[in-house]
């Protein structure tokens, strides 16, 4: 018995699946985070500018009032610095602001957020914001401008430090999922080479034992119904294989005395016509068939292992094979060579079965030339028979039971020897060899 390693590579595999899953869906979230954090950070950025930027206004429009002179006209003192400044009209916010939106697009009271770039996750938006109010019939404006290198620094940092616990937290949460699957694949491991220990000792017993106990519940219950399984194939093939014995004997049975009255039949009807004789020839033919089919039926039907290995020699059972086919061989139309350089060539088999299978190629090459040749080669180390049909029509003279070949291929497999079989026009070569 033999567990499919494939099946169980893939069932091991699987284990990793959570794990994966969990590493993607906790890389997901750390990114989700991550943009949370960032567009977190810039909006609190935004707001806190702006109340800067209106106090900004208010205390530089308070600095104008106290002291016009030095504040406003063409040489008046700049309020502010580079990124935050206070002025007096809409031409001197154009002035300072290149790109600042047009005049209907300022709404007056409240902060104006122009976006000028939008920025990635780990870099700042380039933003503007413009503060205007209307008092005694004149328009005052502040705007603040962000420095996007400053403040990719600040984003930075602050990005930095609130994603180091999150990313410890997912390392040490894979790290013990990781862990987990090692122990769980481990358990799984010892559980699967349990079953297979077991199924090996069945297998080289013939003997069903109970399953092991193992760790995992799971497991036992699939072993459980693993030898209910086994076993109840078990029934069913030594059912078979019964009944293909039973039968066996009983075909014996009747072909034995077929085989019997058939020579008698023979010996009593000595003149009997041509077309009478072929008819009698063709039962005979029958006859040897179905003793032949029987035996090799009856042989590979016993489950047991082989029940006599000795040495066979090669030589002796193709002769005895040609003696007992020559029922079907045409001596006038066609030519047996055989090819061997020394009659003590031995193999060390089982002789009934190998005798069988050379009886089935034999009488399938001599049932399936008309007229041609035969040849038979053996060698230390295969057995080749190739018959050659020379016929007009190339067509077989006896059909057989069409089961001679099959059998063949699986008293090789019993005996554990190559089989190999090449198709041609004009016949057929099989070659039998050691491993």
């Amino acid at each position: 018995m033999a567990l499919n390693w494939h099946a169980i590579s893939v069932a091991k595999v699987s284990q990793f699946k959570l794990t994966i899953v969990v590493a993607f869906a906790l890389v997901g979230l750390m990114l989700s985070y991550l943009v949370y954090s960032s567009v977190s950070y810039q909006w609190q950025f935004i707001q806190q500018k702006s109340n800067v930027l209106q106090g900004f206004a208010e205390r530089a429009y308070s600095r104008v009032m106290t002291n016009p002179q030095q504040y406003l006209g063409a040489n008046a003192t700049i309020l502010g610095d580079d990124r935050m400044q206070f002025v007096s009209s809409y031409q001197e916010l154009k002035t300072h602001l290149v790109d600042a939106p047009e005049r209907e697009q300022i709404v007056a009271e409240q902060v104006n957020l122009i976006l000028r770039r939008l920025g990635a996750v780990v870099t700042a938006a380039d933003i503007m914001l413009i503060y205007s109010f209307e008092h005694n019939q004149q328009e005052y404006f502040a705007y603040f401008h962000n420095n996007t290198d400053f403040n990719n620094l600040e984003l930075n940092s602050y990005l930095h430090g609130r994603m180091q616990p999150a990313l410890l937290v997912s390392i040490v949460i894979i790290a013990v999922l990781f862990v987990f699957q090692f122990v769980q694949t481990y358990r799984v491991n010892k559980v699967v080479n349990a079953l297979v220990d077991w199924a090996d000792d069945m297998a080289h017993s013939k003997q069903f034992t109970a399953p092991p106990k193992v760790a995992a519940g799971g497991m036992n219950y699939l072993a459980h119904t693993l030898d209910q399984s086994l076993n109840t194939f078990s029934q069913i093939l030594e059912q078979e294989h019964a009944f293909a014995r039973f039968s066996s004997h009983e075909l014996r049975t009747h072909v034995a005395v077929l085989s019997a009255n058939m020579d008698i039949l023979e010996f009593i009807m000595k003149d009997l016509k041509p077309a009478e004789r072929k008819a009698l020839n063709r039962m005979l033919l029958a006859v040897e068939d179905m003793k032949y089919q029987t035996d090799a039926l009856l042989c590979l039907s016993k489950e047991s292992e082989l029940s006599s290995i000795e040495e066979c020699e090669l030589v002796s059972l193709i002769e005895k094979s040609l003696d007992e086919n020559r029922i079907y061989h045409d001596e006038q139309n066609v030519v047996i060579n055989k090819h061997w350089q020394k009659h003590d060539i031995a193999w060390q088999t089982e002789p009934m079965l190998l005798q069988i299978a050379i009886n089935n190629l034999i009488r399938n090459a001599l049932q399936n030339t008309q007229v041609g040749s035969i040849d038979i080669l053996v060698t230390e180390q295969l057995i080749v028979i190739h018959n050659k049909n020379n016929s007009a029509d190339n067509a077989s003279r006896h059909d057989g039971f069409g089961i001679g070949l099959e059998i063949v291929k699986r008293v090789m497999e019993r005996l554990k020897l190559n089989y190999q079989v090449e198709e041609y026009a004009t016949g057929r070569k099989v070659t039998l060899s050691v491993t």
